[in-house]
């Protein structure tokens, strides 16, 4: 699970840690998302054009899923199935990644 605030990881838990075979937190958070994405993604397309179909999709949407290639620490594709979903806490606005 990724928490972002704007582009940035904010927070995450230990799993998705364990499945970025990160050595700890401090890898992940801070980084916008795309950093930990692999460039080639599901159906062919460029890690750009994921990127903007599925801004396009969460910005019309609370919640959408979608396939998406990450990376692990050690450059290898991951594929994965997310599930973004807006959420509020304490009056901002936040991402929270549910990666499966």
């Amino acid at each position: 699970m990724l928490l972002l605030e704007e582009s940035r990881i904010v927070d995450c838990n230990q799993q998705a840690v364990k499945l970025l075979k990160a050595k700890n937190k401090n890898y992940i958070v801070g980084k916008e998302p795309i950093d930990l994405c692999h460039e080639s993604q599901p159906n062919g397309k460029t890690l750009e054009e994921k990127r903007e179909e599925v801004n396009a999709m969460v910005a019309g949407n609370n919640t959408v899923v979608t396939e998406w290639n990450h990376k692990t620490s050690d450059g290898q594709k991951l594929p994965v199935r997310v599930t973004i979903t807006k959420v509020n806490i304490r009056n901002k606005s936040y991402r929270l990644v549910g990666i499966s």
